[in-house]
């Protein structure tokens, strides 16, 4: 008699055959005494047995596709833990332990989850399509080297992931693969994405199966595989959770009846699921459950529902409609862009609750001739009044246009999309998206990082909304900001990470403090020839004092001061006086080619900003007066 994975997986999906699949393997592991902080994938070599045990149970519970443990088994998720030389070691060896566990019952699945955020904090680790594709390449490598028979692509959150572990499982061998994102509501994922438009494209990229996982619960995938069904996919999987976990005495522990998964799962079959599993907080029980109903209805000859009719085809929008920036807001600060030179001011909220000192210094800058007052959050990670309330107060009351920060350390994803809403609800249109120093650099100790986002997702997630592809915000209205820094060693990767940027939808750029003129030029040119042609607004920030001077050059992570403006104020008989000319001349040695400047005051001296406003638009008007009239 041949053994159950001699057949084809495919082969048996296409004859419409339901497989089904384990179901979770970290919640279990900790259910099983292994702490959240152990390395769950290392386990598989050192220690295999308890890895082993979990494969046996699925198996003995009827399960006919066993997941390896390596959802995290990449270079940079295992990192964290001091063993990214050793991921495809770690796959192998995942792999060889479910196909042993397997005994050729069950086909082995070798799970490939998302790479995620990359070592928290550090925006220089953003990562290339290639570097992606590199780093799934080599868990994909070692999996098909431990014996997987597919590749599962799981809990995917957008499709430049996906897309990057699809083509990386392709290169890798000729194995089936599925790809599953993670589901929300409405059969969108985490990041907005439409499961119609996950479909097409991972379609087009050559995907044997997809599906869902993780996200809601048992009563939220019979929506997800309906809308795959719907949308013609053939092969349809499904492993959602148990449902939301609750925390008892120390522990997370999941509530969810066997007999309701099971019901729910078949729900899935009957509208076109072929392999249904679990996901978080699913054991061996909701999976025997799950075959035992399965048994019931075949002994009784109940065959799955037919799959519901194909819908109909929405006309899609040329790409490049479907890009396009919506329609700008009246009188928005980047209105005189080419025109005259954009000069926003960074303002701090204050430490306490009494903003009316910022609400002054906004109005005496707007008087000056400002555009826009930044309003930066919680700035080197210390603790200050929330900036979006400040914002709208200094629009309200000041009547000058706020750019409000957003970092990805303050809040996770939920959090940000949140207080997205809320700044569209109070007419907030400006966003500067960057990732922020960590928590542990602040003055607030018990404070840690979040990070779900960094500069670059942050940017995605606001452009996302502005085309109305993020659920509950209203589409259109925001303009996006993102950083670039001069100052940095290598400008070029600098100006290419600025491109990306631009290219995920930032409409402007504000720099860090420059104090050399030629970086300044040097990041403009390369720009400029790379492409990018939104205006950048380059950071002055006038020195106070010597000791003021000193601290920046010193202490403020990313700036670079040469050390001859250093002496200059150290040898002036009025160091103001030495940092505002220092300020006004980077400005004359700018203002040909800049679009404009991002005055930062530092303690929120506002008569030092409107000093430079001044300044910025009486050589704005000599700069015309001496062009030549046509």
């Amino acid at each position: 008699m041949a053994r159950y994975a001699e057949t084809s997986l495919l082969e048996r999906l296409d004859h419409d055959e339901v497989v089904v699949g384990d179901g979770a393997m970290g919640s279990l592991l900790y259910e099983r005494g292994v702490p959240f902080t152990e390395c769950f994938e290392a386990l598989c070599v050192r220690k295999p047995d308890i890895v082993r045990q979990i494969h046996a149970d699925y198996l003995a519970a009827g399960a006919r596709l066993l997941e390896t443990n390596s959802f995290r088994a990449n270079a940079l998720a295992l990192a964290r833990h001091g063993l990214e030389k050793q991921a495809r070691e770690i796959s192998r060896a995942a792999a060889a332990l479910a196909k042993e566990a397997a005994k050729g019952e069950a086909y082995v699945a070798g799970a490939v989850g998302p790479i995620g955020r990359v070592q928290p904090g550090k925006e220089e680790q953003h990562l290339t399509v290639e570097e992606r594709e590199a780093v799934y390449g080599e868990t994909i490598a070692g999996l098909l080297e431990g014996g997987a028979d597919l590749v599962l692509i799981e809990t995917m959150l957008n499709l430049e992931d996906a897309g990057a572990a699809l083509r990386a499982a392709r290169k890798a061998g000729k194995v089936p693969v599925f790809v599953q994102f993670a589901y929300v509501r409405h059969a969108v994922t985490y990041e907005g994405l439409d499961l119609s438009d996950a479909f097409r494209a991972m379609g087009e990229a050559g995907a044997d199966g997809l599906g869902g996982n993780c996200g809601r619960g048992p009563s939220g995938a019979p929506e997800f595989v309906k809308r795959y069904a719907e949308e013609g996919v053939k092969r349809i999987s499904a492993f959602p959770n148990a449902g939301f976990p609750d925390y008892v005495d120390g522990r997370y522990l999941y509530a969810s009846d066997p007999d309701y998964f099971a019901r729910r799962m078949v729900e899935c079959v009957d509208f076109g699921a072929r392999i249904v599993g679990g996901c978080c907080g699913t054991g061996p029980e909701d999976i025997r459950a799950l075959v035992r109903l399965l048994q019931w209805r075949k002994a009784r000859g109940i065959a799955p529902a037919p799959r519901p009719p194909l819908a109909p085809r929405k006309p899609q929008p040329p790409a490049q409609a479907k890009a396009a920036t919506p329609a700008a807001p009246k009188a928005h600060f980047l209105d005189g862009t080419g025109r005259r030179k954009v000069v926003t001011v960074e303002l701090d909220p204050p430490k306490g609750i009494d903003y009316a000192k910022v609400v002054e210094a906004a109005i005496a800058c707007r008087e000056a001739g400002a555009d826009a007052i930044s309003i930066a959050e919680n700035p080197l990670a210390v603790v200050r009044m929330s900036n979006l309330v400040l914002g709208h107060i200094v629009q309200r009351d000041a009547g000058i246009e706020a750019i409000v920060h957003f970092c990805g350390r303050d809040r996770n994803l939920l959090g940000t999309r949140s207080a997205l809403m809320g700044c569209a609800a109070l007419g907030l249109r400006t966003i500067f998206c960057i990732t922020g120093d960590p928590a542990s650099i602040g003055d607030c100790s018990q404070a840690t990082s979040v990070y779900d986002l960094n500069s670059f997702s942050l940017v995605s997630l606001v452009a996302a909304m502005n085309r109305g592809e993020a659920p509950g915000a209203p589409p259109g209205g925001f303009r996006v900001g993102g950083a670039v820094n001069p100052n940095k060693r290598n400008l070029a990767i600098e100006v290419r990470r600025l491109r990306k940027k631009v290219e995920l939808g930032a409409n402007f750029a504000q720099s860090q403090a420059v104090y050399d003129a030629d970086l300044a030029r040097e990041t403009h040119r390369l720009a400029r020839e790379s492409g990018i042609s939104i205006p950048i607004l380059y950071g002055i920030m006038p020195f106070a004092n010597l000791r003021n001077a000193e601290f920046i050059a010193n202490e403020i992570p990313g700036i670079s001061v040469p050390p001859a403006l250093i002496e200059r104020m150290r040898a002036a008989r009025d160091a103001g006086e030495e940092g505002l000319a220092i300020a006004r001349e980077l400005i004359d040695r700018t203002i040909e080619f800049a679009e404009g400047y991002y005055l930062l005051p530092p303690f929120n001296r506002a008569p030092l900003a409107v000093h430079l406003i001044r300044h910025v638009r009486a050589r704005e008007r000599e700069l015309l007066a001496a062009k030549p009239r046509s």
